[in-house]
């Protein structure tokens, strides 16, 4: 008999739920995952967005993704029961096949996102380019602000993945600088300061999602 895929993930890890077709217009799901028996279900938090739990009902159909250290689990599942005592809590389906995909902190996506950036909280906001981003950081260009190493920069941004817009605004320091002559511009690579749990689940879903469009693109 052939063996059920294993996970490794750890109760408090993130999971995001996408509903399958024909629903894949509606907004993800966030929970984390309370536990789980290999080859039987997973237990999780109620699944939410903006903070409210959507009627959901057993057999309803998901793509799971779940963001557990440095690995991201993608796989099909269903509500095998929906409980309101004495939590409410669902139990998935234990999938039957599991995509994983490595994701290092450092590892940089191309991007061509239009953010705006400041040198603090009451300074103005200037328009800039995100040529590229990771979990930890991202590499800005802009001909707008004249910064140095050290200083803190605010940047403003909607991250699109999933076919949805996720707004971030992150606190970073610039670590490098390099002016352009050409044309008279700036590149700052910067590092991602405090960054919270929401934060970093869309950060993964970004980044995982520019990956997976780029393998698709090789192959």
């Amino acid at each position: 008999m052939r063996d059920k895929p294993v996970l490794k993930a750890k109760h408090g890890d993130l999971v995001q739920l996408q509903y399958a077709p024909p629903l894949v217009d509606a907004e993800r799901l966030n929970a984390r995952l309370i536990g789980y028996v290999t080859g039987k279900s997973l237990i999780l938090s109620a699944p939410t967005v903006s903070g409210t739990t959507p009627f959901l009902q057993e057999k309803q159909k998901f793509i799971v993704r779940m963001m557990c250290g440095s690995q991201v689990y993608a796989f099909e599942s269903e509500i095998l029961k929906y409980l309101t005592s004495p939590y409410t809590h669902v139990h998935l389906s234990y999938p039957q096949s599991i995509e994983t995909m490595q994701v290092r902190n450092a590892q940089r996506v191309n991007t061509e996102i239009t953010v705006s950036v400041q040198l603090s909280e009451s300074g103005d906001s200037m328009p800039a380019t995100m040529l590229n981003t990771s979990l930890t950081g991202a590499l800005i260009k802009t001909d707008k602000i004249n910064a140095k190493k050290g200083d803190t920069l605010i940047i403003s941004a909607e991250f699109p993945f999933y076919e949805f817009k996720k707004y971030l605004r992150l606190t970073a320091v610039i670590r490098n600088v390099t002016t352009v002559a050409e044309n008279q511009s700036f590149r700052y690579g910067v590092e991602f300061l405090d960054i919270d749990d929401d934060q970093k689940l869309i950060l993964h879903g970004y980044v995982y999602d520019q990956l997976v469009t780029q393998l698709e693109k090789s192959s």
